[in-house]
């Protein structure tokens, strides 16, 4: 997958191939991406996982900042993993360090320690990139709710058999399907990456099954020949995971899903700005919202309305943003809405 980036940047108008910037991301949408990214490896820490109060409400990365993680024991209990951004304030003459987020394990064993270093490894690479060929990690033995088991090493001949194994036990095992493809995109980066690569025995993957794994994945190659194969059956299920889906890759699948110009009921167009709201992804729901009328045939006059009084609660700043971008009639609207609301 591509490196997060901490600052954003546009094809220049001097040519599609150089970058400009074009400022700073929102702290919560950086938060969201390597969350999501965890959530699909199983490195997710198992108790939380959660971004610091001192971001929200819309604060922006710093310019120029740079991430690092540290993990140790608790004081009491648990192993701790903390992310923080660190950046030279010029206007203070000094360098800052701010925590962005943390995790903790329930278990405070050495495997629960061991675990977690290979969580805060995984955030390392995910902004800064896997500058080397690294053995892959795996977690042998326990089950799910097990907080112990066993770190090891693969080389790439042991790698090999334990993927086709596992690709194996994917198609004959529905219910450990979920488990399977954690421990896919932890040894190969991707499923999709692998699928493409040695391609996968006669199943029950369609199409639009990789569709959604490459939505997961995030490899926009993959789902740019993808999606206009499965796009007229499964419109819906691709907007709204594609919205959902944090990072620019994201951004990019949902725009490649608009792009075709098709047309979506209002739940399946709700749901989508819901999921965009969620991940505190202000630029994706601006973009929906603003070519709402042109995708949704016959909409109601309170959908923005409806979205922003969804996104007031988490995110309010997402909120005033809708609001400030209203037209007359959809902020009286919003005030009907929120009228209702209180009756």
């Amino acid at each position: 997958m591509n490196v997060i980036e901490l600052e954003r940047r546009t094809p220049s108008e001097a040519g599609p191939r150089k970058l400009e910037y074009a400022g700073q991301p929102v702290a919560q949408e950086v938060f969201e991406e390597p969350k999501h990214r965890l959530e699909g490896m199983g490195h997710l820490p198992d108790e939380y996982f959660l971004m610091d109060d001192h971001w929200r409400d819309g604060r922006e990365i710093p310019k120029d900042a740079d991430i690092f993680c540290t993990t140790d024991y608790g004081a009491s209990e648990g192993v701790y993993l903390d992310v923080y951004l660190k950046w030279y304030d010029e206007s203070q003459k000094r360098s800052i360090t701010q925590k962005l987020a943390t995790g903790k394990t329930l278990g405070e064993n050495g495997n629960d320690l061991d675990r977690m270093f290979l969580t805060a490894a995984a955030i390392t690479k995910a902004f800064h990139g896997d500058h080397a060929t690294h053995a892959r990690h795996m977690k042998i033995g326990g089950v799910e709710e097990d907080t112990g088991g066993t770190v090891v090493h693969l080389s790439q001949q042991e790698q090999k058999a334990v993927i086709e194994a596992l690709m194996e036990q994917r198609e004959r095992q529905e219910q450990a399907m979920g488990q399977t493809e954690q421990l896919l995109r932890r040894m190969t980066g991707s499923i999709t990456e692998y699928v493409n690569t040695v391609g996968m025995r006669p199943l029950r993957m369609s199409d639009f099954d990789k569709a959604i794994l490459a939505i997961q994945d995030g490899e926009m190659s993959a789902f740019q020949v993808l999606c206009p194969k499965v796009l007229t059956e499964h419109a819906d299920d691709l907007l709204t995971a594609a919205a959902g889906r944090p990072g620019n890759v994201g951004a990019r699948m949902m725009a490649l899903v608009l792009a075709n110009d098709v047309r979506f009921s209002e739940e399946i167009y709700r749901t989508a700005c819901q999921n965009a709201v969620d991940i505190s992804d202000a630029n994706r729901v601006h973009l929906l919202l603003a070519a709402a009328d042109h995708y949704v045939p016959q909409l109601s006059p309170s959908f923005h309305g409806e979205i922003a009084s969804y996104a007031h609660s988490d995110h309010c700043y997402i909120a005033k943003e809708i609001i400030k971008r209203c037209g007359e009639e959809q902020i009286a609207e919003i005030g009907r809405a929120s009228c209702r609301e209180r009756v």
